[in-house]
């Protein structure tokens, strides 16, 4: 076992080959310059680091660092030393700290390294994401962690995409495959849905506060839209009672478009003892499920017109939007998506 390594400065030609080795201090590798055009420059694969990792103001790597299943205490690197890389390969890679003023620490500084190290020979490797995140949330800085897994699971939703379009192209064989290719285009455009929905409303389950957003922003909009319904006379009260009562009737004999305005307004007509419309308890008595507010069941869009047909139609679909942000959003907390993702 070494105790230190250090090649910091040196110029090498071909394969510098680490791998297997155990040091028991640290690696340096600053102001190095590595060359092996087309193979492995850096060869550190199953290599034990127990202190630093120095991998800063390298120069312009000619070829691949292999840090495959290595086993680092602390990385303290720079972003520029990566980027002059040819290629990296960081499967398997583990590490406990990043340190050093000049090392990256947030997903963004860590991005083109990542996506650079996780894919080897056309395929997509999601540790390198995953490990990121678990440093970055054991050092407290959950944000960065969660930004890292949403991309961790976007490209596994590519991934899987790109399988179903090759199996559904491969299917394909005329009227006798129609069925087995029909069954592979619905799961195609099925994941295509579900991964674009999952990310918007809750950042595949990351990010639960996206729904928070998205519930206040369409309950906002529900409460615009039907408090201007209301004024326009497209709400009616939702009562059989009601609707075959004397003062009913004479409103709509009264303003047959509108009778809401009149049946609610005028002293005469008016039923003080009914359920009083609030357009925001009503909106938000249709987004949530299974709560029951008692606005939905006393007041009902009228069909009457074609603007009240239209937003009889838009009210299934702004309840739909409800069931879909508050169940994604549970699941989100509850952490079932995250262990829904696809593999």
């Amino acid at each position: 076992m070494a105790n230190d390594v250090f090649l910091r400065g040196t110029t090498t030609k071909g394969e510098v080959s680490l791998s297997g080795a155990d040091i028991g201090g640290q690696l340096g590798c600053e102001g190095a310059s590595f060359e092996n055009f087309g193979g492995v420059a850096l060869n550190a694969q199953t290599l034990r680091i127990s202190a630093g990792f120095f991998f800063r103001d390298v120069k312009p790597v000619k070829g691949r660092v292999q840090l495959a299943s290595a086993r680092i205490y602390d990385f303290v690197d720079g972003a520029e030393s990566w980027q002059g890389c040819d290629a990296v390969l960081l499967v398997g890679l583990t590490y406990k700290l990043i340190g050093g003023g000049a090392a990256p620490k947030t997903f963004a500084g860590r991005r083109d390294w990542l996506a650079k190290g996780s894919h080897f020979e056309g395929e997509f490797f999601p540790q390198p994401y995953t490990q990121f995140a678990r440093v970055m949330r054991a050092a407290g800085h959950d944000a960065e962690a969660r930004a890292a897994l949403m991309e961790r699971d976007r490209q596994l939703f590519a991934v899987a995409e790109a399988g179903d379009r090759v199996a559904c192209k491969a299917a394909y064989g005329g009227w006798k495959t129609w069925w087995k290719t029909t069954k592979i285009w619905f799961r195609l455009h099925g994941r295509k849905a579900w991964g674009s929905l999952n990310r918007r409303i809750v950042g595949y389950g990351h990010r639960p506060d996206y729904a928070l957003r998205w519930l206040l922003g369409l309950w906002l909009g529900g409460t615009l839209a039907y408090a201007l319904a209301y004024h326009f006379g497209l709400m009616v009260p939702n009562s059989d009672v009601v609707m075959v009562s004397h003062e009913w009737l004479r409103a709509v004999a009264t303003h047959p478009v509108a009778p809401t305005a009149v049946w609610m307004v005028d002293p005469v007509l008016a039923s003080k003892h009914y359920e009083t419309f609030f357009a925001a308890i009503f909106a938000l008595d249709l987004f949530l499920p299974i709560v029951d507010l008692g606005q939905e069941s006393a007041w009902a869009v009228t069909t009457t017109t074609t603007a009240g047909w239209v937003l009889r139609v838009a009210t299934y679909g702004y309840q739909l939007s409800g069931w879909l942000v508050t169940s994604l959003g549970l699941a989100a907390v509850t952490g079932f998506i995250q262990r829904d993702t696809p593999t």
